[in-house]
């Protein structure tokens, strides 16, 4: 059962995520659910039995409790949710295409069952910290970046990359899994558009319309990256060694613009710091809703899951409340009517 399961999550699992997923998800299964399931149904030694028959509702929350009491790494009720996700991505895209299991299946999105284990938890008296979001940035931080972003001068491929992710999560709120995955032939230079896969199962795509700058940054970049013959990936960013980028592309550059940020207002930033890709990928995903975009189009584009996105109406509805006079013409502003009466 041991090797079946490795190889149901490293191999079939694991081969349909991309090296920022592979890591982000494969050791919490690999670690903990499979000891669980080692664990807890001993007694079943045919995996096909085992997840058609035998995992049930109960297994899914009590094997993130599994998680929860044996790593100890985890302080915060985020790392919940992070295990309920993992689970939700390995069970929706390997164990349900093999193995049918409806029952389970209606349960989607296992985060949904976030408040089960934290009830299971507290009976067991586990104390965790309250999840903590990352805060959007601001429209004075999105200035600022913005007028630091025009003079940021670009010498080297990982800098020519930070300098068009940075755009990409500030426009259009892109999950850095979605702009990993995204190939040489997604973008069109004389179109100026950038094509958008937001189905994994099928191909389903997203042409993106991008602004003069952001097309004349795309067109800098390959072409000083068309320099180096090393760098024959199909993938439209790759590192220095020709392998798939990290997360970790954009991090220098937010750095020195937080460095930056904090020398100008002449203080340090208090609580949370803002200047993250998911700060950026927040106030993208702000705009979109202050625009009136619909829930599944703003999550079909980004890649975000509701978690993101709620977060990000949470901050809405709170600025409605601050503002309401401000919000309401804003909006009726954008109205066709306005203009015409």
């Amino acid at each position: 059962m041991q090797k079946e399961l490795f190889k149901l999550i490293t191999i079939d699992f694991g081969k349909r995520l991309t090296t920022f997923e592979y890591n982000q998800y494969i050791p919490k299964l690999r670690d903990y659910f499979v000891d669980f399931v080692l664990e807890r149904k001993s007694y079943c030694n045919n995996i096909e039995r085992l997840f058609q028959d035998e995992f049930t509702r109960n297994d899914l929350i009590m094997s993130t409790v599994y998680y929860i009491i044996n790593n100890q790494n985890v302080e915060s009720k985020s790392a919940i949710d992070d295990f309920l996700i993992a689970l939700n991505r390995f069970f929706d895209e390997t164990v349900f295409d093999i193995y049918s299991n409806t029952t389970l299946a209606r349960l989607k999105p296992f985060v949904s069952l976030a408040d089960e284990v934290e009830i299971e938890l507290t009976k067991m008296n586990v104390q965790l910290k309250n999840r903590e979001a990352y805060p959007p940035i601001n429209d004075l931080h999105f200035e600022f970046i913005n007028s630091f972003i025009k003079q940021y001068e670009t010498h080297r491929l990982r800098s020519y990359e930070a300098k068009v992710i940075t755009k990409l999560l500030l426009l259009y709120g892109l999950s850095f899994d979605r702009i990993s995955i995204m190939k040489l032939s997604d973008y069109d230079s004389l179109k100026r558009t950038l094509r958008v896969n937001y189905q994994r199962t099928v191909e389903r795509y997203i042409y993106l319309e991008l602004p003069y700058s952001l097309a004349k940054d795309f067109d800098d970049y390959l072409i000083f990256r068309n320099q180096d013959e090393r760098l024959n990936s199909e993938w439209l960013f790759v590192t220095e060694t020709n392998n798939a980028i990290t997360n970790s592309v954009t991090q220098d550059l937010l750095n020195t613009i937080k460095n930056n940020y904090e020398d100008y207002i002449g203080t340090t930033i208090l609580g949370k710091n803002p200047f993250t890709q998911t700060g950026l990928q927040k106030y993208a995903i702000i705009n979109m809703i202050l625009e009136g975009m619909n829930q599944s189009v703003i999550i079909d584009l980004t890649g975000h899951g509701e978690q993101i996105f709620n977060d990000c109406q949470n901050i809405v509805d709170e600025s409605k409340k601050l503002d309401r006079n401000r919000y309401i013409n804003h909006m009726v502003r954008g109205i066709n009517t306005f203009d015409l009466i």
